[in-house]
Order: C-alpha cells, then structure tokens, then sequence
C-alpha cells in the first residue's frame, strides 16, 4: 500500500483468491458465460442464474485439457481435409464433373469451420466449453451443408447396371465416397457439439400448465440480480452517525486476510490499493417520498473484505456487518433522446467488460460548505470524469430509485442525468484512455430499443439492469416496468416503502 491515492474502482483484477471465492477462478456461469471469480452466492451477479456449484466445479476440472486438444482436433481436421481433397482434385480439375465439384466445395467450406473453430479456441477469454452464440449456429450449418454436398456430390455412383440379368446398383460405391467428402461435416458437427456449452435445462412452470407439457418459460432458473430499496423520492433527508459498523473477530479477521491477498496482489505492479475514505449507509428509509438515509463512517479495506470479495464468514453474516458504501450511478440522457451506457475496461475491480451507468462512490470530499453530502454534485463529478462532459453541460440532475447489486449487497443511488449535448457530440467527446470505461454505447430513449438492449447483451451489470428498468417505469410506465421484468426474470421486483437497511447493532 502506498500513501498515493487511486480510484477504489480500478484496483488491479485478483489473480488468486482461493480463500474468498465461492468458486475457482476462471469459472463461468452456464448461461451468461460471466466469471464467477469472488462470487458471493451460488447465483450469477449478471444474469441471475442459480446453479449447482459443487456440479459447476466438477464440469471446469481438466477444462483447459480438453480445450487444448479440441483446439488441436479441429485444425487438423482442417488442414488435412484441404490438402486431402486439394490433392485429389487437382489433378483432374480439367475434367471435373459438376456433381463432384459440389462435394469438393462442401468438403472445403467444412475444413474451413474446423480452422475457424481452432482459431476460436485459441484466441477466446471464455472457458471451457464455449458459451453458445451465433458462430455456434452457424457452424453447424456449415457442418449440414457440407453433408448434403458430399451426398450430391456422389449421386451419380448411383447409377444402376446389368449384371447377368440382374439390375446391380452401385451404392456401396456411392456410401464410401459420399463418407469421404463428407468426413469434415461431420466431424465438425461432433466438434461444435463437444466445444459449445448444451443449452441450459430450465425447470418448468409449476402448475397446471406446467403438467401439460407446455414449453418451459424462457426466465425460468433466473433471479432478479438488484433489489429495489426505495423509487421515486422527492426528497432526500441525510443524518450523520458516527457509530462504528457493528463486527465480530471472525469479520476481521476475514477483512485482513483480503486486503493482505490484494495488497501482495498488486504489490510491484503499476496500481496501488488505497484505504480511502467512504461513506456508509447504516440505514434508509422511504415514507411519503422522503427518503431517509443514515451516513457513517467507512473506507474501502473493508468495503473488499465485506461487499467485494466476502469469504464464507462474512457472507453468513447480516446485512448490517457490512461496509456498504453507497454508490451513485448516472443513466445519461443526451438532447437527442438517446441513452449512454459505458462498457467497463478490464482493470476494474468488478464487472470488468461489463456494460455498466456512469458513477463512482460517495466519498469524504463529496461534502459541501454545510457538512452535508452533495448527492447531486457527487453524481455530476463523476459524469465530467468518465464522459468528459462541462458541469454547464448538464441540465438537469433527477434521483430515480435507491438499489442494490444483489451479490455485492452494495447501496447504490440512481440518477437520470441530462445534458446537451447530442448522440454525435457526445461520442466525439468521449475519450476511453485511461478511464474506466472503454465503450460508449448509445440507445434510443424508446421502449423497444431498451428491450432489444437487454437482450441483445448478455454482459449488463445487475446496476445498469436496474437503472435502465427504473428509468423506463418513469418514462414509460409501471405496467411497462412490470411486463419486461416478467419477461426477463420470471417476476417483478417488489418496490418497498420501508426501511431497508438494519439500523447497526441488529442483525
């Protein structure tokens, strides 16, 4: 640890943390393909995915094996498909027939599938076996058309003859060559089926319908990553408390054996884990659209032993022995009606990759000349940071919904934030260098675009889920909010009014 500060958000990804993780580093949830690496639950953070660890685990032992020698089966195959097949038509090119030049095609439109599978594995961040995407399908239709081109191919050994009297079809003839310029489409076939992950098993709905064999609902098996703790405030109330977050000697002592892990970690690299000051809910409420919250004292060493990366000690423990900084998070909205996201870079320390709002954390500077916290202020900051935008730019600042990551279990306050600026201008504008955001992704301010948003990207932070939900229950409606929360999840969040957070001392 060093005495210069740095953005809690950018510590340097762990490379080893056999003591807090749930799961083996490197281990991907079934469904979305997310790294589990520090999971705090048997659920994925992205999206939603309940499984099986002690199954999941079993499934990654010897994955790095087995796709090393995939990875050596399919360029093989390949290359010695093209040269097999080279080497047989080339000499008599001049005189092909039209049947056997289609077998030919197929056969190297399939040894082409094996060199791209190989290069897919070679260069690929995924684990073993591959999330299934659209090369998956398209693969196998390479696989298929290589097949029915070999048949055609072989069509004319068909041909029948006279042989004593009896009418003699040539089909074993037709078998062995139809197998032979066939044999890159289905050994790619057995390929994509051993190097994609099988679609998921989702339970069926209980129930009548569920008894009549009707088809299983798509957002079964998923739970809603974020809880909602409070929507729609109209005004926000801070108390400030200097009582000290409630611990126990095993909380600590798992606290310590963390911040040692990523302090030797980070030790010799070019980032610096800084024990900055943060602020803390200890409590929050919500009645007749005052939201209520209750700041203390607390900093980022033990936000990485309690939200980060809990071990199994502090995960068994209440809500109320945990750091729990809050975070403020931007859904920015440009004078044009589109909607900025950023995707995340890979030296976050969380959800690195991940299409997440613009924010930070609350901190110690954040208070303004009365002692208060600038909740408005703090969330402009952070946008002229990450985006680049002038505090004049910004025209208008709308608190939205106070939420949670359902795996950090990390406070977070959510904004609408207008500016400007225009899609193109902002895009201009925005610099990835350095920052924390790699990506600008701009959506319309429609309904239908935020739909095809989430589900054309399988990697949005449990936060960007939520915020851009709670932004269209604003701008288009409960009914809207409701529907597509069925749609993805299963069900609806529920939206409390009541206090969300245990005031400190219980459990």
């Amino acid at each position: 640890m060093t005495d210069e500060p740095n953005d809690p958000e950018q510590s340097t990804p762990p490379a080893d943390r056999s003591e807090t993780n749930l799961v083996d580093s490197e281990l991907r949830c079934p469904e979305c393909g997310y790294n589990l690496t520090g999971l705090a639950s048997a659920r994925c953070p992205s999206c939603g995915w309940r499984f099986d660890v002690t199954q999941l685990v079993h499934a990654h032992s010897g994955a790095r094996t087995r796709r090393f020698s995939a990875l050596a089966a399919c360029a093989a195959l390949g290359i010695g498909s093209i040269a097999a097949v080279l080497s047989l038509a080339l000499p008599g090119l001049s005189a092909l027939h039209l049947y056997d030049g289609l077998a030919i095609i197929g056969a190297i439109v399939g040894a082409l599938g094996h060199l791209y599978l190989a290069l897919r594995l070679a260069w690929t961040d995924q684990g073993w076996p591959l999330r299934r995407d659209e090369s998956h399908t398209v693969l196998r239709a390479i696989g298929w058309f290589c097949l029915v081109m070999a048949l055609v191919g072989a069509v004319p050994l068909l041909q029948v003859r006279i042989v004593d009297g009896f009418a003699v079809t040539n089909f074993f003839e037709f078998a062995l060559v139809g197998v032979f310029y066939s044999l890159p489409g289905w050994t790619l076939l057995v390929m994509v089926m051993l190097a994609f992950r099988p679609a998921m098993p989702r339970p069926r709905a209980s129930g009548a319908a569920g008894a009549a064999g009707e088809r299983d609902d798509p957002a079964a098996g998923r739970e809603v990553p974020f809880a909602v703790d409070a929507v729609d405030p109209m005004r926000i109330e801070q108390t400030w408390s200097n009582e000290p977050r409630p611990t126990t000697p095993a909380i600590e002592a798992a606290i310590t054996r963390t911040w040692e892990a990523e302090t030797a970690v980070t030790t010799g690299g070019s980032e610096r884990l800084f024990n900055g000051k943060l602020v803390r809910v200890q409590a929050s409420s919500l009645e007749s659209g005052r939201l209520s919250l209750v700041f203390g004292p607390t900093n980022y060493r033990d936000f990485l032993g309690t939200n980060l990366y809990p071990d199994a000690a502090v995960r068994q423990a209440s809500v109320t022995f945990l750091a729990n900084p809050l975070g403020v998070s931007a859904t920015v909205i440009t004078r044009d009606g589109s909607l900025a996201f950023g995707r995340r870079s890979d030296q976050v320390a969380f959800h690195a990759g991940f299409v997440h709002t613009f924010g930070g954390m609350l901190d110690d500077g954040d208070r303004d000349a009365s002692g208060r916290f600038d909740l408005s202020g703090s969330i402009v900051r952070e946008v002229c940071e990450e985006l680049g935008v002038r505090q004049a730019q910004i025209v208008d600042v709308r608190e939205v919904a106070l939420v949670h990551d359902v795996s950090l279990r990390q406070p977070e306050l959510l904004f609408d934030v207008t500016i400007t600026l225009d899609a193109t201008e902002l895009e201009s504008l925005f610099s990835p260098g350095g920052g924390e955001h790699t990506h600008l992704h701009l959506i319309d301010d429609m309904p239908e675009a935020a739909i095809a948003f989430l589900s054309g990207l399988q990697q949005v932070t449990p936060i960007a889920q939520a915020a851009l939900l709670l932004h269209g229950r604003n701008a288009w409606g409960r009914a809207w909010f409701e529907r597509i929360c069925r749609l993805r999840y299963g069900e609806v969040p529920p939206l409390p009014a009541v206090p969300v957070v245990p005031p400190s001392g219980t459990s």
